[in-house]
């Protein structure tokens, strides 16, 4: 999975992962994908999911404790869901 989101980011200037529902996720795959957030921000570049987390991405991201007290950023990028102000 590093491979393919590095070889995405030197090809385009935004990335867009599709995880399906039934995907196997676990920590491991959440912290590369936060590392993968990080180079994006400072490279300038985007990173986002296309659809809100579900299935088992959800799941573990609530095991894991990634949406306990999750910024407005996270919350944006795991979820789709925007601060109301």
């Amino acid at each position: 999975m590093h491979d393919a989101i590095r070889s995405a980011f030197d090809t385009q200037g935004t990335v867009l992962l599709s995880i399906a529902e039934d995907a196997e996720v676990d920590l491991s795959f959440l912290q590369l994908v936060h590392a993968a957030r990080l180079h994006a921000a400072a490279e300038g570049r985007t990173i986002a999911l296309d659809r809100p987390a579900g299935g088992n991405l959800l799941s573990t991201l609530e095991r894991a404790g990634f949406l306990f007290e999750a910024d407005p950023r996270d919350r944006e990028f795991w979820l789709h869901r925007k601060e109301q102000q």
